[in-house]
């Protein structure tokens, strides 16, 4: 990354934030009011001159996971520019009168970018408030989109799931045995911590309160067997049992590349940090995620256990007893964990690429949409989801929910009409707002800083061997939002690295067109 001084680095990060609440209040439809002339000039100094915004008052409306995102990045702008968190009456957003992109300077301009590659480009730019088509090339060919498709699988499981939901990990002893069993039941939550409950998205269930809840509930029942009089000698004996029913069908649809290289591993409806050992997204995974997540919960019931004085002898090793549909296991429960919201983790998966999360999101919203918890209930949810946002769904194809198969199909003009179609449905606002800010974080950290499309471009990074795509939108230099997407086909990985740069050269020139 290229270095910056501080100065320049709190004006791109206004810049961000700035483009990001521009978006934010276009989705949520507010009222578009001029802003005051000496506090449009205040901050458009602050912020590099770009984004002129003041302080945002938010809408009383509802809007979930949403309003409280809003709020938050409200107050980070005002902190970054050093300006007062008290609100105006005024609600500030894009200007209409912001001049739309010359579609011919941007052909222009454009092809030049993509002109002598050795690869093809798919490629669709519009303006979010008219839908004006700025910039098209074989806009309606049918593509591999890599993990652009995380778009529609976000916009699924929110339609699904709604952003509110969150995924419940259960401890339930079995009833009806003179055996001591307690199993481990999956919810559908393949982000868990390993031990105590945390703030972060990644480990916000933490198994080691789940553990603390059961031994605490064990105590009391086996203090109230205690006083019973029995002929058994010895401290009573535990088992504990995986119950990660739910699922349907293969677990794996990918070469073995994508797996060894740690991309992936079984999809299955509990994992411990996206199926990792450690949190983070730049370690190994795991090859059984929902048996290395038992163990982590067994070994932390042996801790707590032995920290509450309980005589309690727990079996080794877990085995597996699904029983039931996806959290489902009769009994009774000894304790629960929440995850947290379905907005959250959607926003996680698209910041960080999750190909983990994103399986299991998309086929915990196949089981909420009725269909198997399966990748050909992954594939009729993800068509019917475009179909139910208004999106022609001719030519779409879908193998996987991550975008990691080679198989899967769709086109620059599906996947701008799917972000569109979001921005008529706060609900589904995760969708865009969580898409990584070029320059500042996720798999955009280290693409385009420096350039005018830092802090200003939000998008969704997808990349195969021979595969490479770019999806999001852009608040142009004066002020204009426009919807863009990307797709390169090439014959090899290293021209993909050239697909890369090909993409950020014309996600700046959308970025830096006063024209």
């Amino acid at each position: 990354m290229l270095a910056r001084s501080a100065t320049s680095a709190r004006a791109t990060r206004a810049r961000g934030l700035a483009g990001t609440l521009i978006a934010a209040l276009v989705l949520t439809g507010c009222t578009v009011l001029p802003a005051p002339e000496d506090r449009a000039a205040e901050l458009k100094a602050a912020a590099a001159e770009r984004a002129a915004l003041t302080q945002v008052s938010i809408p009383a409306t509802s809007l979930g996971g949403a309003r409280h995102w809003l709020t938050d990045a409200q107050e980070e702008l005002a902190n970054v520019l050093d300006v007062a968190t008290e609100p105006p009456s005024e609600v500030l957003a894009l200007s209409e009168e912001a001049p739309v992109p010359s579609a011919e300077t941007l052909q222009r301009r454009l092809n030049t970018v993509f002109a002598g590659t050795d690869f093809t480009t798919a490629a669709l730019v519009t303006d979010t408030m008219t839908g004006e088509v700025l910039y098209s090339r074989d806009a309606d060919a049918a593509r591999v989109p890599a993990s652009s498709l995380k778009i529609l699988t976000a916009a699924a499981a929110l339609h699904e799931m709604g952003p509110d939901h969150r995924y419940t990990t259960r401890a339930v002893l079995d009833d009806g045995t003179d055996d001591l069993v307690v199993a481990l039941v999956a919810g559908g939550d393949a982000l868990l911590g390993t031990g105590a409950g945390a703030t972060s998205v990644d480990g916000r269930a933490g198994l080691g309160s789940l553990a603390q809840q059961t031994v605490d509930a064990l105590a009391d029942r086996l203090d109230g067997e205690s006083d019973e009089p029995s002929d058994d000698a010895g401290a009573p004996a535990l088992r504990i049992v995986l119950d990660d029913g739910g699922y349907s069908g293969p677990q794996l649809t990918w070469n073995d590349s994508m797996v060894s290289s740690g991309n992936i591993s079984a999809v299955q409806p509990i994992a411990v940090h996206g199926a990792r050992a450690d949190s983070g997204t730049g370690t190994d995974r795991v090859d059984d995620p929902g048996a290395h997540a038992a163990a982590v919960f067994r070994a932390q019931v042996v801790h707590a256990a032995e920290e509450a004085g309980l005589d309690l002898t727990v079996a080794s090793g877990v085995e597996r007893d699904a029983t039931s549909g996806l959290g489902e296991r009769d009994g009774t429960e000894l304790g629960a964990i929440e995850s947290a919201t379905v907005a959250e983790q959607v926003e996680y998966l698209l910041t960080y690429s999750d190909n983990q999360v994103a399986e299991v999101t998309a086929r915990n919203a196949a089981l909420a949409s009725g269909r198997s918890g399966s990748f050909e209930g992954v594939a009729g949810l993800l068509t019917a989801a475009a179909d139910a946002l208004g999106v022609d769904a001719r030519g779409i194809t879908i193998a996987d929910g991550s975008g990691l198969s080679a198989k899967n199909r769709i086109s620059t003009t599906q996947l701008v009409a799917i972000m569109d179609a979001v921005q008529q449905r706060p609900w589904l606002a995760e969708t865009v707002w969580g898409l990584p800010t070029a320059g500042l974080e996720g798999t955009l950290s280290e693409r385009m800083a420096g350039t005018a499309a830092a802090g200003t471009v939000r998008a969704k990074t997808g990349t195969l061997d021979r595969h490479s795509s770019l999806t999001g939108t852009v608040v142009t230099v004066d002020g204009r939002q426009l919807w863009f997407s990307f797709i390169n086909t090439g014959s090899d990985s290293e021209i993909m690295t050239e697909a890369r740069e090909v993409q950020d050269r014309a996600a700046t020139v959308l970025a830096d067109c006063g024209c």
